[in-house]
């Protein structure tokens, strides 16, 4: 089952949540991607094949991502007590298509700098947890051997 997209009726903006006003104009209404066919001209109206474009200020959005990501990772390196937990519990919510970030701020998901953030402490988690097991395989391996 595919998720719902929502998109502003007033600048065409994709949203993953119908949770108004709209992050670039401000537009109190949206409508589901299916619905969004008739709005407009054809060319800042999406559709579910434009679903996946960039958005007007997708460079703004990259740069965001980015910084997230840096600081994430600059979290995770200069505060460890704090920040490896939200590594250690944002890695296995990413195997089942969640995350923290959408739980601790209500444009989790649609603001870049945290999206990029948590997906530093993902990566982070990842690292964590394959590191953990790689040690206990290697520690069975030798107790079985030795």
């Amino acid at each position: 089952m595919a998720d719902v997209q929502w998109a502003c009726k007033q600048c065409g903006r994709i949203h993953q949540r119908n949770n108004p006003p709209c992050n670039d104009c401000g537009g109190m209404q949206f409508a589901t991607i299916e619905d969004m066919s008739g709005w407009g001209d054809s060319d800042s109206s999406p559709t579910a094949s434009s679903a996946g474009s960039p958005t007007a200020n997708s460079e703004t959005d990259q740069t965001a991502y980015y910084i997230g990501v840096l600081s994430g990772f600059a979290g995770v390196l200069f505060l460890p007590f704090i920040f490896v937990f939200v590594a250690i519990v944002e890695s296995p919510l990413r195997l089942f298509g969640r995350s923290i970030g959408t739980v601790l701020s209500s444009d989790g998901d649609t603001n870049d700098g945290i999206r990029g953030a948590m997906q530093a402490f993902a990566w982070s988690g990842h690292l964590f947890w394959g590191l953990f097991i790689l040690g206990f395989v290697l520690g069975f391996l030798l107790l079985l051997f030795n």
